[in-house]
């Protein structure tokens, strides 16, 4: 909820506006002004113009000339980009995490995906997901990596209302957690870089099958 009284810094109104985009408040093709925003938060035209240019960095919206944004939907090549970094960023940042992982962490997340079954909800799946891929960006101790991968699980997050209910996927997804998890435990760099990578593979993979399956 807005406070009208509220004057809003230029960092909070970006992080409402991305939260919106990403939850789905915008939908592909709405147009977003300087002068819409510039009312509703109480701020001055040149930050919101600012907001809007840090929006079309990160691809979710796209800006015309005098006509303000319109936000974007994601194409399949776009997600395929996304994957195909993700894979490349993952391996790179697991290389440095390895040392750095710890037993107890790796014993917390193995408890959290074999409590993952059949009556999970979506919520509850994207969460251990997400947990354990910012557990392994986490350790690695390279910020700039890091804050590249958050971005990415950011715009994927956006795409991802697909494959987990699906049962098959799911209990892929489910073993491949597990065998990523066995491998970082006995600190098996090669075996664990096969799994993550054939994991994100077969997860672009259905989210592509899923955007078609939608066309």
């Amino acid at each position: 909820m807005i406070n009208k009284n509220k004057k809003y810094s230029k960092d909070e109104v970006f992080q409402i506006l991305f939260d919106r985009i990403m939850n789905g408040g915008y939908a592909p093709g709405d147009r977003l002004t300087e002068q819409m925003f510039a009312e509703e938060f109480n701020l001055s035209r040149t930050p919101i113009r600012d907001i809007l240019l840090q929006l079309a960095a990160l691809r979710l919206v796209t800006l015309t000339t005098n006509k303000g944004a319109e936000v974007v939907g994601l194409s399949c090549d776009d997600v395929e980009e996304m994957y195909d970094i993700r894979d490349a960023m993952e391996l790179l940042a697991l290389e440095s995490a390895l040392p750095n992982i710890k037993l107890q962490e790796l014993t917390n997340l193995k408890n959290k995906v074999k409590s993952i079954d059949k009556d999970s909800d979506l919520a509850q799946i994207a969460k251990v997901d997400h947990d354990l891929h910012s557990y392994i960006a986490t350790c690695s101790n390279r910020p700039r990596l890091q804050a590249i991968l958050n971005q990415l699980f950011t715009l994927i997050i956006r795409n991802s209302s697909f494959p987990f209910p699906q049962k098959q996927r799911l209990e892929q997804i489910r073993a491949e957690h597990l065998a990523i998890i066995d491998a970082l435990f006995v600190r098996d760099e090669q075996k664990a870089k096969a799994v993550l990578h054939d994991h994100i593979h077969n997860s672009k993979v259905a989210a592509l099958e899923f955007m078609f399956s939608k066309k």
